[in-house]
């Protein structure tokens, strides 16, 4: 009798894990392995098909304790949070009391114009040693690159680094600490669909302005105008057209989501910042 009563307390307490409110959808957006414990070296229990949808039970340390359904039925296993994921039914995971005029006046200072012969654009600081990340298009051609702050300041910056299949470029100064105000980078697991973004841009002949959206897609390959194409970006309901490239889309706390590529109407697109981090 104490054997059936302990079975069935085991079966009320599954009953309930599976039940609880904080329960979620994700949705598979690429084949995976499925693992019993957080851990690379873990025990592989069969793979996820790209489109199939798994019901969460819990999170941990950016893993996520899922129901198996189908053959599986009934395991129960942890899946790594850096794989693509799309939650659906997910609680939001911004502020909601952030500020976006806040937040903009914050950022301003990081972020720079540059200029070419052949044209220019925007680039933002990254560290307090002088590093600059802009997109390749803005610096095309190499040469002189002007630099400059918002305050006015004015500098050469040396062409370091271009990674022209991805767009990204790495502009170097030597100035004063005071003109280097680096902005962090968001880790790329903060990233879901909807959440609120901001853009920094100054259209031509215009002054500083940014604009503000949200998450709409996630690695989403683009191929625009000029017939070039970019792979993995993230797209924003925001217009950030002219004047926006090489300036960063960063969050409500003010870290860098991506870099802005491009915009066509009210979508922006931007390259994710884990790109950037390993450029």
């Amino acid at each position: 009798m104490k054997k059936v009563f302990l079975f069935i307390m085991l079966l009320v307490s599954f009953a309930s894990a599976v039940a609880q409110d904080n329960g979620f959808l994700v949705r598979v957006n690429q084949d995976v392995n499925l693992r019993m414990a957080p851990s690379i070296e873990a025990d592989r229990w069969g793979t996820a098909s790209a489109g199939q949808a798994l019901h969460v039970i819990g999170e941990s340390d950016s893993w996520y304790k899922i129901l198996l359904d189908g053959e599986y039925a009934g395991k129960i296993v942890w899946l790594a949070s850096w794989l693509d994921l799309t939650r659906l039914n997910a609680p939001p995971r911004y502020h909601a009391d952030f500020d976006f005029s806040q937040i903009y006046q914050a950022s301003l200072p990081s972020v720079v114009m540059l200029q070419t012969s052949s044209g220019g654009g925007l680039g933002f600081i990254i560290d307090r040693y002088g590093h600059i990340v802009t997109n390749a298009h803005v610096v095309d051609g190499g040469g002189r690159i002007l630099v400059e702050f918002v305050d006015g300041a004015k500098t050469l910056g040396e062409l370091i680094g271009v990674n022209a299949a991805q767009d990204i470029a790495v502009v170097k100064v030597c100035v004063t600490g005071d003109l280097l105000a680096p902005l962090p980078f968001s880790p790329s697991r903060s990233l879901s669909l909807g959440q609120p973004v901001l853009g920094i841009g100054r259209p031509p002949l215009q002054s500083w302005e940014h604009a503000t959206g949200t998450i709409r897609e996630r690695a989403v390959d683009i191929t625009f105008t000029n017939g070039r194409t970019l792979a993995g970006l993230i797209q924003a309901n925001m217009r950030a057209e002219s004047g926006y490239s090489g300036g960063p889309l960063v969050d409500d706390r003010g870290k860098v989501m991506g870099l802005i590529v491009g915009g066509d109407k009210d979508v922006t697109s931007a390259i994710p910042a884990a790109y950037l981090s390993s450029a």
